[in-house]
Parts: C-alpha cells; sequence; structure tokens
C-alpha cells in the first residue's frame, strides 16, 4: 500500500515481508532457485571486473554477450535475444556503460540518459532489465533489478511505489531501488537472492496452466499435481531452454507480443510441448527443442479449444486460410 505521499509505509513492506520469508525458508528446496541463489559469489567475481569503470573502454562483444546468457549470468533468462541490437556498435555500447556506470552522477540521471523519456533507447534493446541487471553486478549491494518480474511482483505484494506525474524512467527506478533495499534489510537477505524469488511471488499470485512449462523440475516432466485444474510439472530450464532456441516469435502467427503491445509485453510468452503430457501419464527426458514451441497466449488457447489439441501447423493454416480471406 502506498500513502498520499506515494511513500511505501514500513507496515507494508513488513506485510511484503511475510510473504517473501516462507519462500526463502523453502529455497534449498527448490533446485532451480536454490542454483542462483548459489550462483551469486561465482557471478560476481566474473562479471563485476567487465564492470569496473576502467575496464569498460577496452569490453569486448564476447564479454557482454557471455553475460547476457543465462548459462553465465544464472539468473536472468531474458537477456539473451538483446544481445544483437545492444553489441552492434561497441563503441556506443562503451559509451552507454561509462554512463551507467559513473558514481558520481546520481544514479536517476544516468538511467534517464539511457533511457530518455518519450525518445529512442539510447542503445536498441537496452531496456530496463539489462540496464538494472548491469548495476546490480558492479554495486550488488547498492542497486536492485528492475524487469517485468520484479514489479508484477512488487505490484503482488503491494510495495509497487506511486510515481509522480511526468516521472522519467530514472525518477522510477530511484524509488524502485528504495522499496527494494527496503525489502531485502527487513527480510534480511541480499538483492541477488530477493530478485530470485519474484517470478515465484508472480506464479503464486497466477498458477501454471495446463501446458504452460513454469514450474523447474530440471528436464523431467510430468509430474501431476493439483493447482486449479489437474496440471503437470513444467521444466523451467526446459522452457529457457527452448527460447533461448527460437525466440520469443509465437510458432504459429509468427508475431511476438513486444510487435503488438510495446515493450509492456517484452517478456510475455507461452511454450507449448508438443506432446501432450495428459495422453502420458509419466515421467520422461523431454528434449527442448524437438518436444517445445513458444507460442503467444492467444495461439496457446486455440491450440487447446479442441480434444486433443490441434497441431501447430494445423492452426497455422487455420490462421492463414482466415487471413487470405
Amino acid at each position: 500500500m502506498v500513502n498520499d505521499a506515494g511513500v511505501i509505509p514500513d507496515k507494508s513492506i513488513e506485510a511484503a515481508a511475510e510473504t517473501l520469508r516462507p519462500l526463502l525458508e523453502t529455497a534449498a528446496q527448490d533446485p532451480d532457485v536454490k542454483k542462483v541463489i548459489d550462483s551469486r559469489d561465482k557471478v560476481l567475481e566474473r562479471y563485476r571486473p567487465v564492470f569496473r569503470c576502467e575496464h569498460v573502454p577496452n569490453l569486448t562483444a564476447e564479454e557482454f554477450q557471455g553475460f547476457v546468457r543465462f548459462e553465465n549470468n544464472c539468473h536472468w533468462t531474458n537477456l539473451t535475444r538483446k544481445t544483437t541490437h545492444v553489441c552492434d556498435d561497441l563503441a556506443r555500447l562503451r559509451s552507454a556503460l561509462s554512463t551507467l556506470l559513473d558514481e558520481g552522477q546520481p544514479v536517476g540521471s544516468r538511467v534517464d540518459k539511457l533511457l530518455p523519456k518519450s525518445k529512442p533507447k539510447f542503445i536498441k534493446g537496452f531496456g530496463k532489465a539489462l540496464v538494472t541487471a548491469v548495476l546490480h553486478v558492479a554495486h550488488p549491494d547498492k542497486y536492485g533489478v528492475w524487469n517485468n518480474t520484479s514489479e508484477d511482483g512488487m505490484k503482488i505484494v503491494r510495495v509497487w511505489p506511486r510515481f509522480e506525474r511526468g516521472a522519467t524512467e530514472g525518477d522510477r527506478y530511484q524509488q524502485i531501488n528504495v522499496v527494494l533495499n527496503q525489502l531485502r534489510k527487513v527480510v534480511d537477505t541480499d538483492l541477488w537472492t530477493l530478485d530470485a524469488f519474484w517470478w515465484r511471488v508472480k506464479a503464486m499470485k497466477f498458477p501454471p496452466i495446463p501446458e504452460e512449462v513454469l514450474t523447474p523440475e530440471r528436464y523431467k516432466e510430468g509430474a501431476t499435481r493439483t493447482i486449479t485444474v489437474n496440471a503437470y510439472e513444467r521444466s523451467h530450464a526446459a522452457r529457457q531452454a527452448c527460447i533461448d532456441h527460437y525466440g520469443f516469435t509465437c510458432a504459429v502467427c509468427k508475431h511476438s507480443m513486444e510487435e503488438l503491445y510495446g515493450e509492456v509485453a517484452d517478456e510475455i510468452i507461452h511454450v507449448h510441448h508438443l506432446i501432450e503430457l495428459a495422453t502420458i501419464g509419466e515421467k520422461y527426458d523431454v528434449d527442448p527443442i524437438a518436444d517445445l514451441r513458444p507460442v503467444c497466449p492467444n495461439c496457446h488457447a486455440v491450440l487447446h479449444s479442441r480434444s486433443p489439441a490441434l497441431s501447430i501447423d494445423k492452426l497455422r493454416k487455420l490462421l492463414e486460410k482466415h487471413r487470405a480471406t
């Protein structure tokens, strides 16, 4: 809850902390979350030197491309697809990082230079998720991460700030970062670990739907459980491997959600299982390239409007036929 001055009261921070503490306490039982938390020191040891101001003038494309890959940062699954645009002009990237990492300037003004209001980004693809991930790795005890997942999580636990009219991206991030630091102190954790739990908070509010890959289970799939309907355990790692290979373009309609709705939808995609697990009823090793495809929520709903589900090829042909009429 936000008061009239736009400040998050202490009681609201504490209420949010009560939601997060059980997740922290059960982290050891969740192999994917535990892996993110345990990788913190290794990732920071590798990439903090990369984002030191004195190194930035010599930064290589390979170093930056390495950082955005999930297998290296071990934390953020949706940075990879931004690499192509961000590294197109290496000199401009170095300039952007020099600006972003200049601690002699307020962080809000630095963010505004890269994400100016009502203007194109300084570098295409270098949005808030990537900007704040770099800030966090460079200064892990000072800056939290702002992406769609953390934003949704903060809204769910009711600690999303109220911004003044006309607030810039830099203004917003400064307020968000204050709240993230308040939370991590009350919960008694670090910003890296706090960030690892936002998708869990989101999953509590919006439980997985059948045939959507969300729940970690390595690459073993098929364990039934009851949510609102009888759904199947899904592999977060398999989901990401599928997206890394195919991207965020729907396999049916050939659109991405970002194309249709803008940056607000840039991380929204479902992952469809070509073989309905409800017809298998047992565990098996999933091949994320052969067995999974990214589909937009609309096409995903239509695929499952029939039982058995329509095939992607069948729905694509139906869509093409309809567009031609």
